[in-house]
C-alpha cells in the first residue's frame, strides 16, 4: 500500500493515528461512525477502484490494473475453479489455524463445543487435527484429518447464536476478572447475552436521548386476568379431597 492510501485511512473518523501515545487525549471513539462490514467496503472500493486504477512511480507511472492486464496476455494464469466450494476452499486457506484433538464429545476451542458425525471416527486415532475457524463467525470451524479436506463443523448446541471472537474474549476476560474459577461454554455464552443487552440498552437510550425524548420508564403492567372456570367445571388449582376407598 502506498502512503496516500495510508493517508487516507488515518483520516477515517476514529482512527487512532500512528501511535497508541497520545489516543486517550485524541478520544477517537466519538468520533468512530464506521461499522466494522462498512469499513470492509470502504477498504475493499479503496484497494480494488482507487489503488489498483492510479498511477505507480515503481510501475514507471503505469497503473496496478494495467500491468497485471498486460501480463496476463502473455503468460498463462491459474484461476479458481467456478462453483462456490472452490471459493469456499480458498477462504478456508486464509483462516487462522489451530490444532485440537478430537474427543469423545467432539472438538473444543474458545470453550466452545463443536460436532460433526466424521468426528466419531477421528476420535479413534488420538492425534490432533488442524482447525481453521473465521473470527467474524464462530457458530461453525472447519476441521481436517488429511491435510486437504475440511468439513464445516457447527456448534454442539445449535440453539447458541453466532458470536465473534471479540466478542468471546471480552467475555472471556470479563469472567476472569470476576475470579470465576472455571470457563465453561454456558458460562460464557450466559455473559455474552447480558452484554448484548447492556449494548442494546445502552443503544436504545442513546437513540432517544438524540431524539430529545427522556429516558425510558417502564410502566408496571397489571396482572392478566384469571380464566372464570364455567359452572360444574373442576378447579385443578384447589387441593384433592379423597373419598372413602376401602383399602386391601
Amino acid at each position: 500500500m502506498n502512503r496516500t492510501l495510508m493517508q487516507r485511512l488515518k483520516g477515517l473518523p476514529g482512527a487512532t493515528g500512528n501511535s497508541p501515545k497520545n489516543r486517550k487525549a485524541r478520544k477517537p471513539e466519538d468520533k468512530a461512525c464506521l461499522t466494522l462490514g462498512e469499513f470492509e467496503r470502504w477498504l475493499a472500493l479503496e484497494v480494488g477502484q482507487r489503488y489498483h486504477h492510479s498511477k505507480h512511480w515503481g510501475l514507471h507511472g503505469a497503473t496496478p490494473y494495467a500491468t497485471w492486464t498486460t501480463l496476463v496476455t502473455t503468460a498463462p494464469t491459474r484461476q479458481l475453479a467456478p462453483g462456490p466450494e472452490e471459493a469456499l476452499k480458498l477462504l478456508i486457506n486464509f483462516m487462522p489455524v489451530a490444532r485440537r484433538t478430537i474427543q469423545a464429545d467432539g472438538l473444543t476451542i474458545f470453550h466452545i463445543r463443536y460436532w460433526h458425525p466424521v468426528f466419531a471416527a477421528w476420535r479413534e486415532d488420538k492425534r490432533s487435527v488442524p482447525v481453521r475457524y473465521h473470527p467474524e463467525d464462530l457458530s461453525r470451524v472447519y476441521a481436517c484429518a488429511d491435510g486437504k479436506n475440511y468439513v464445516e463443523a457447527r456448534y454442539a448446541d445449535l440453539r447458541r447464536p453466532t458470536i465473534t471472537l471479540w466478542e468471546q474474549r471480552v467475555a472471556v476476560r470479563a469472567l476472569r476478572a470476576g475470579n470465576q474459577p472455571r470457563i465453561s461454554e454456558a458460562l460464557l455464552f450466559r455473559a455474552l447475552e447480558q452484554q448484548r443487552e447492556i449494548v442494546e440498552r445502552a443503544r436504545r437510550e442513546a437513540k432517544r436521548a438524540r431524539s430529545g425524548a427522556g429516558p425510558q420508564i417502564t410502566a408496571e403492567r397489571p396482572p392478566p386476568p384469571q380464566p372464570v372456570a364455567p359452572a360444574g367445571a373442576v378447579d385443578y388449582s384447589k387441593p384433592v379431597d379423597p373419598f372413602p376407598v376401602e383399602i386391601w
